[in-house]
């Protein structure tokens, strides 16, 4: 039995061998079946990878393209650009005026003509100002129909310029060793958004910047195969001093005033924007020591105000009876003639309550009287004819109450939000500054080492937008501010626009740096009110005359009256440059109060949100100096400063 089985076991092993390679096999055939759709998925994921990363750098590659073309709105021509597009390179043919931006009107086609022409169709600025005003300056293309286009595919100019911004700017991203290349294909600058405000459609911002940017593949010889595209959108909006910018003065002040000294505000308007039902004068001390100027109408409206109209802007025989006079009387000094305080609020110790509360009542044919010419005060160095009392001069450059009678002293409100974005943008001479939580000590950008504001800025030049305490926009009560900015001693001077957002700002004792100070143009008649001097010599009746003056070669001196044959005469348009130290060269925009008890040269504008304030007992008080380019040349092309921001970015995704 025993041999049977034996046998019997025997027997069967023959029969089981080679199943252990059948299972090992099948188990092989189910794991390559199992792992073939995991490596297909990894082979799929990678391929994913890859287009991502193909479209991403594409995307790069648009973005980098948009802000180019930002730089050429900033700098047009500039040396400093990574490359300049040559006018042949540009299609402005293909222009589709779309004037109201109502979706229900269809564009016109340029053709040329006034009517409808191509922009900026016979000037070759094109990224130049001005961007508005007239159907050939103002952005008005449609995306089908854009008012510039650069093109690789429409002209061999253009594909030359694209290449070679291309190979500029990217170089050899996103790979030279791997023969792959991103390359700008496509450039279009239309009209930016409208958007329905109360009925009317209103443009928001300059321009829309469109670009088209590839990543290809280089074969042999020339071909190549486009492995990923992308498109950027970016608005680009006119990054300006205020919405209206007529609102900026010499001192603009949005608060209480303190300024109980002599004025010492120059060449331009001290501007004090209290609300109406406001608790508090305008203190100016001693009207005594006020300047006098040139004799001011009683404004009615609000451009009256802020074109700041003569006496005889309208009417030439009331202007020759004057100035004729004025002419006539050589010698006799004109202390400022662009000098003038105008309030919402009244003027403290004012004689009434009037809005001109020393109004100007000269008659036509009168002998002149105190009071009824610009001169102060009467030195004894000549002998006027007839002998007068000449130091009480005209104060009708003081304007008060404007509130009653409806006509707002805006404060010329630099947006918080608007300014930190494009600070925060960067650029060339562009900073943001962190406060470091003690004194006036701040970071560039929240990094580094803290710095000192005083280091930070003084012998620079650019934007310097230092933020508050928290980040967040000014409080109501002023809580989130950082301390006080005071200087003392020493030099210090910056040049450019400073946005602060501190308590206050003081300077003591500081010898500023060298800068250029120009007053403004002659005063002129201002007939039609467009705020341009006006002459066509064919046209007697439009043509405006203006006061012919004699402008001191120092920043104390005084100016004076002259008279000279019409035919001799040439109307200034800014008086002679003089070399001068000054503070701040620029726009000092203060989240707080100005220190009027500072010293020392400040030449542009000083904003001041929280008044005017007497923190020091010090014997000096700042000169502030008004500059008329702040309205039509900001900003000055050598500061650096963009003269757009991108308000809105959109992808293709």
């Amino acid at each position: 039995m025993q041999g049977r089985g034996t046998s019997a076991i025997g027997r069967g092993r023959p029969a089981e061998r080679g199943t252990a390679l059948v299972v090992a096999l099948l188990v092989m055939v189910v794991m390559t079946l199992l792992g073939i759709p995991f490596l297909l998925m990894g082979e799929t994921e990678n391929r994913i990878a890859e287009n991502e990363c193909l479209s991403l750098q594409a995307l790069y590659a648009a973005e980098s393209g948009a802000r180019v073309v930002k730089r050429w709105f900033d700098q047009p021509g500039h040396a400093d650009n990574v490359i300049n597009p040559p006018l042949a390179a540009i299609d402005r043919a293909q222009r589709e005026i779309d004037e109201d931006g109502d979706p229900a009107t269809a564009p016109t086609d340029a053709d040329g003509s006034p009517e409808h022409p191509y922009y900026k169709q016979d000037n070759d600025a094109v990224f130049g100002k001005p961007f508005r005003g007239s159907l050939v300056d103002a952005i008005l293309g449609t995306e089908d129909g854009p008012d510039m286009r650069i093109d690789a595919a429409s002209s061999a100019e253009a594909e030359t310029f694209l290449r070679e911004l291309s190979n500029d700017l990217l170089g050899g991203y996103p790979s030279g060793e791997s023969g792959r290349r991103a390359k700008i294909s496509h450039i279009d600058i239309y009209s930016p958004p409208y958007v329905q405000v109360g009925g009317t459609w209103k443009r928001h911002g300059v321009a829309t910047v469109k670009v088209v940017a590839g990543v290809y593949q280089e074969r042999q010889g020339d071909s190549e195969v486009l492995l990923s595209e992308r498109m950027v959108k970016i608005v680009l909006s006119e990054a300006r001093l205020t919405p209206t910018a007529p609102n900026l003065a010499a001192l603009n002040v949005c608060g209480p005033v303190e300024w109980n000294e002599e004025l010492t505000i120059h060449w331009g308007t001290m501007a004090v924007s209290a609300p109406p039902g406001a608790p508090y004068d305008t203190d100016l001390g001693d009207i005594g020591t006020l300047p006098v100027g040139l004799p001011r109408i009683n404004p009615t409206t609000l451009t009256d105000l802020l074109l700041d109209l003569l006496w005889g802007y309208d009417d030439d025989d009331e202007w020759d009876a004057y100035y004729r006079q004025i002419l006539e009387l050589l010698g006799y000094e004109i202390r400022d003639p662009w000098m003038r305080v105008v309030s919402g609020n009244a003027f403290q110790d004012a004689p009434t309550t009037d809005q001109q509360p020393w109004p100007f009542t000269w008659n036509v044919g009168d002998e002149f009287e105190s009071g009824d010419i610009p001169y102060h005060p009467y030195d004894g160095s000549f002998d006027p004819d007839p002998v007068q009392s000449w130091w009480d001069g005209t104060h009708s450059n003081y304007i008060q109450n404007l509130n009653d009678v409806g006509i707002p002293v805006e404060c010329p409100v630099l947006d918080y939000t608007m300014w930190k974005e494009i600070a925060l943008q960067g650029g060339d001479n562009v900073h943001y500054f962190v406060w470091d939580g003690a004194e006036d000590w701040f970071k560039e950008n929240g990094e580094g080492d803290a710095v000192r504001f005083r280091e930070l800025t003084d012998g620079r030049t650019g934007l310097f937008f230092f933020d508050t305490t928290d980040g967040n926009p000014p409080a109501a009560d002023g809580s989130n501010l950082t301390p006080p900015i005071r200087l003392s001693s020493g030099s210090w001077g910056v040049r450019g626009l400073v946005y602060l957002n501190a308590e206050h700002f003081q300077v003591r004792d500081v010898t500023g740096r060298a800068t250029i100070f120009q007053a403004p143009g002659e005063p002129f008649q201002d007939k039609n009110k467009n705020g341009v001097w006006d002459w066509d010599e064919s046209d007697i009746e439009s043509q405006e005359h203006w006061l012919n003056l004699v402008y001191p070669d120092q920043l104390d001196g005084r100016f004076y009256a002259l008279n000279e044959a019409p035919g001799d005469r040439v109307r200034d348009s800014r008086g002679p440059a003089i070399v001068a130290n000054a503070l701040v060269d620029g726009v000092l925009y203060i989240n707080g109060a100005f220190d009027m008890q500072s010293d020392g040269n400040f030449y542009g504008s000083v904003v001041a949100t929280r008044g005017v304030i007497k923190g020091f007992s010090i014997d000096e008080t700042p000169e502030i100096y008004w500059n008329a380019g702040l309205l039509d040349n900001w900003p000055p092309g050598d500061w650096g400063l963009g003269t757009v921001v991108i308000s809105s970015w959109e992808t293709d995704l």
